[in-house]
């Protein structure tokens, strides 16, 4: 992706842009900023800068970090379909531009490009805000330090009492294209063989804390959930070890300034 692209592709959007460089370029942050600035108060000075090299975002004011991808669904509601016709990985199905797709669907005009390869999810229930959480989920969250707030900042599941995945936190695991990679369920409950349940290939992935905060100091950690309950400055990978990809993609992240292996989760 080169500047002009990017540049190309957020114009076509009607994103407005400023402060472009030869590695960023700055929009207005569409998060809420209540926790960096004056509650309520939306971003008009261009914090949150998108790394031309790695098609990743990063807020200065609300420290929220992620893919291109995740931003510019935050902003346009885009499908991970058209995501990739518009950085060139899918061809398009018509000479339709992809803005006028977005706007047509903003308008109720148009039908959702759904993946054409998904890994499914287990029968389970997003994890809410309300106070009649299932007794063995709650347990277990107070337990390991981990907050409602947090399973639902990261999209986590219950898979309820019942069935071959019961008693499970699912975590899923979404790539910078968004989509559903691989998927993580920790068993809450203490009892059973297999602590873990994983499907996908995961180890092609990182998992990220969705805030980066300064210093930009890195903890590279093993689990997802390692990484939830530190909740900012985290990166997982699963295992103790790197594979080649991972390795990469470490190595081509531009918010990193320090990397601290903390591959027991307790020692921090």
């Amino acid at each position: 992706m080169t500047k002009h692209k990017l540049q190309e592709i957020l114009n076509d959007l009607r994103i407005q842009t400023s402060g472009l460089t030869s590695e960023a370029i700055n929009i207005n942050c569409p998060h809420d900023h209540s926790t960096g600035g004056k509650s309520g108060q939306p971003d008009t000075k261009f914090r949150c800068g998108i790394w031309i090299s790695t098609l990743r975002y990063h807020c200065l004011r609300c420290k929220r970090t992620g893919s291109l991808f995740s931003l510019l669904q935050k902003i346009t509601r885009i499908t991970s379909a058209e995501f990739k016709r518009l950085i060139g990985l899918s061809v398009a199905p018509s000479e339709e531009s992809l803005s006028d797709t977005v706007r047509q669907r903003l308008s109720g005009t148009t039908k959702v490009i759904k993946p054409d390869k998904e890994v499914i999810l287990p029968f389970a229930n997003p994890v809410s805000l309300s106070a009649n959480q299932p007794l063995a989920l709650s347990n277990w969250l107070n337990t390991r330090d981990i907050s409602l707030e947090t399973c639902v900042e990261y999209g986590c599941l219950y898979s309820g009492n019942i069935g071959p995945d019961a008693f499970r936190l699912i975590v899923p695991l979404y790539d910078d294209y968004g989509d559903l990679v691989a998927w993580q369920g920790r068993d809450v409950t203490g009892r059973k063989s297999n602590k873990y349940k994983t499907q996908g290939y995961i180890t092609d992935h990182l998992f990220w804390t969705t805030k980066i905060q300064q210093p930009r100091r890195i903890y590279l950690v093993e689990g997802i959930l390692d990484c939830c309950r530190m909740s900012y400055n985290s990166v997982a990978c699963f295992s103790h070890s790197l594979s080649k990809r991972q390795r990469t993609l470490l190595m081509q992240e531009k918010l990193i300034d320090e990397l601290v292996i903390c591959w027991d989760g307790d020692s921090y």
